[in-house]
């Protein structure tokens, strides 16, 4: 009984080690013809991975490496190598086919493509437009009641239109919004949040400049002018420090077109 185990496990290897040799030999010679003949990466390729289903290849990288290669490794560089190689030669074979055909027919099968792709991307384009609009019918389908007379390819092209109309009034709607706070920013110091050019306004008219103290500044959009009300300390003619409120609209660019008090 023991020796029947032992003979069929060695049966076993042997029958491994047979498809190992026959399998890297049939890589070595498919390799080489595909590299005079076909496609040198992808022979190089196969060649390599039928070098690494050898025993002996197998022994000398471990013996150079020093530990022993794992199985998982030894298959993933024999599948990824072969597959890629096999794919080159493929590739390139059908190539080197293509150009021996009459230009003729080589310009039949390049309209052949033309054509099967431009309908491949009509029918998508159709298939998207008709999901669209399905969707927008059946959101509306109470508005569309009294209009189930007309032809349905009208009510698709008025509704695409109308959304395409409202997404675009929206998104110059926000842009608008977003450059004029950008704007409206751009006028007040980072820093203190004073008015610049508000500022240098209030200090050409002060006695005294230098003594300028900015205490806080409040502004409010009011669509055809900013309202810009800015509290600020600074020396009187007699050299006292007061407070003063200064109120004044401004245009979008920052300009002063109004002072309204200046207390």
């Amino acid at each position: 009984m023991e020796k029947s185990r032992k003979l069929g496990s060695s049966m076993i290897k042997i029958s491994k080690l047979i498809v190992k040799w026959c399998f890297g030999i049939l890589c070595l010679i498919v390799g080489l013809m595909g590299i005079f003949t076909i496609s040198i990466i992808g022979g190089l390729l196969i060649i390599i991975g039928g070098l690494f289903v050898l025993p002996p290849i197998i022994r000398v990288i471990e013996e150079k490496t020093g530990k022993p290669l794992l199985k998982i490794i030894k298959y993933l560089v024999v599948f990824v190598t072969v597959i890629i190689g096999l794919y080159l030669i493929g590739t390139k074979q059908k190539q080197i086919e293509f150009d021996k055909l009459p230009q003729n027919v080589k310009d039949s099968i390049n309209l052949s493509n033309v054509l099967a792709k431009a309908k491949q991307d009509s029918i998508v384009l159709c298939q998207k437009k008709v999901k669209q609009a399905n969707e927008l019918m059946a959101t509306q389908q109470k508005q569309r009641e009294k209009a189930k007379k007309d032809s349905l390819k009208e009510i698709q092209k008025k509704l695409e239109q109308e959304i395409e109309f409202k997404s675009k009034q929206q998104e110059m709607r926000e842009e608008y919004a977003k450059d004029r706070e950008r704007k409206v920013k751009k006028q007040f110091d980072p820093w203190e949040g004073s008015h610049i050019k508000l500022t240098k306004y209030i200090k050409e008219h002060m006695n005294d400049k230098d003594s300028w103290e900015h205490i806080e500044t409040k502004f409010g959009d009011h669509g055809d002018y900013i309202l810009v009300v800015t509290k600020f300390r600074g020396a009187n003619k007699f050299g006292g420090k007061v407070i003063n409120t200064v109120t004044a609209k401004v245009d979008i660019d920052g300009e002063i077109i109004e002072i309204v008090s200046y207390e």
